[in-house]
């Protein structure tokens, strides 16, 4: 195979383990119960992104697929903070138009 062709395989691969997961366990990287932490999505990800990287800088990674598993939470950082642009965009869409509303309301106002 060649480089391009593993490359393929490689990120085809990983996105199949982060569905298979989301099905499995919902969308609970970016909606967390909070049974016991009261961090954000995002701050959750990053612990757990910390703690793959340790097991790494360790060699400790317990007959996991450490190296897969980080790979997995960057795209899920990067899925999460797309979403969260998307979101943040949206509002400013909505807030543009209630002020150009309002400013229509003002304007008629003074006549």
């Amino acid at each position: 195979m060649e480089i391009i062709e593993l490359i393929d395989v490689e990120c085809e691969n990983i996105k199949q383990m982060l569905i298979m997961k989301n099905m499995a366990y919902g969308n609970s990287f970016a909606d967390p119960v909070r049974i016991f932490s009261k961090a954000t999505p995002e701050e959750a990800l990053l612990i757990r992104i910390d703690d793959k990287l340790s097991r790494i800088a360790r060699g400790n990674d317990a007959g996991e697929d450490t190296i897969l598993d980080l790979i997995g939470y960057l795209v899920l950082l990067r899925v999460l903070r797309r979403a969260e642009d998307k979101i943040d965009m949206k509002n400013d869409s909505l807030r543009a138009q209630m002020d150009k509303r309002d400013a229509g309301d003002l304007s008629n106002v003074n006549n």
